[in-house]
């Protein structure tokens, strides 16, 4: 009886630090996907505001030969 007591200490034991482990993980991932999304964006926007420069360019360049 001691050692079924035991046992079954023991994988509850495994079984919680599994857990935590596999949450650990997961959080981890959920931080990195949003630092991807976060890096995305921000490439998103310079280069929105490169296209406005060029756009202001070219805009001012037919201007001028006009």
């Amino acid at each position: 009886m001691i050692v079924f007591i035991l046992t079954s200490i023991l994988f509850l034991v495994l079984l919680v630090v599994g857990l935590l482990v596999y949450l650990l993980y997961a959080v981890r991932a959920i931080i990195d996907t949003q630092d991807v999304i976060f890096d995305a964006a921000a490439n998103a926007e310079e280069i929105y505001n490169e296209i406005q420069m060029n756009q202001e360019a070219i805009m001012n360049a037919h201007f001028r030969q006009n």
